[in-house]
């Protein structure tokens, strides 16, 4: 059982070099992806756009994400590219989560002695909150985070309900700032103007930024505890 578990998270390390490197060697450019999609219609396109993005994203870890991500705000606006990466983040959380569980969870319940297994408890028994910080705070990226909770006794439903609930947001404010334009993203000056130009928005910003980071405390804190 454990030689099983071992090839199986040896699998799992392999594939996870492979998707990384992955994105060294496979070219993605932008504007070949805004002409394939701008030719379809909005409906038949958004639908093209979450499954690409989930396959591609899936296997190579570096680039597809990022540019389906640009590719979005340009064609569809921050409201609707928003919903579509939403729908395809959901279902790449349930695509990576079950290949580190089916693959590495084995392995590293094995390997847990003493004190780690109170560590990976605490994780099963990790209230919403503090997954749903993790979700929420704008540095942790999500296919890390699908990872890791994958190789823990959390359940899938349970992950993907907090996750589904949590990064709405922070997949809006991204898309908002995409659709700007990188002309004006990139300028301090422009994008100092533009949020001047829209208090709302600044303040949301700023809200968010600094709720998140006294959220993300608070939740690293009370999981120690539990620890």
């Amino acid at each position: 059982m454990f030689q099983q578990a071992s090839i199986r998270f040896v699998l799992f390390l392999l594939l996870a070099c492979l998707f990384v490197g992955a994105g060294f060697f496979v070219p993605f450019d932008q504007q070949d992806v805004e002409l394939f999609l701008g030719r379809m219609p909005v409906i038949g396109s958004g639908a093209v756009f979450v499954a690409l993005y989930v396959v591609l994203s899936f296997f190579v870890w570096i680039g597809p994400k990022d540019i389906f991500k640009i590719v979005g705000a340009v064609l569809y606006g921050p409201y609707l590219s928003s919903f579509l990466v939403f729908i395809a983040e959901m279902l790449n959380v349930i695509a990576l989560f079950s290949l580190s569980r089916c693959l590495g969870r084995a392995y590293v319940s094995s390997r847990l002695r003493g004190r780690m297994q109170q560590v990976d408890q605490a994780v099963a028994d990790t209230g919403f909150m503090s997954i749903f910080v993790m979700r929420f705070f704008p540095v942790i990226p999500f296919r890390f985070l699908d990872l890791a909770f994958g190789l823990t006794r959390i359940s899938l439903l349970k992950y993907l309900t907090i996750a589904a609930l949590g990064s709405p947001l922070r997949i809006f404010i991204v898309q908002l700032f995409l659709s700007l334009g990188w002309d004006v993203v990139a300028n301090p000056q422009r994008f100092a103007e533009y949020l001047l130009a829209h208090p709302d928005i600044l303040g949301a910003s700023f809200v968010y930024l600094i709720g998140s980071f006294a959220a993300a405390v608070w939740a690293g804190k009370k999981m120690r505890k539990k620890a």
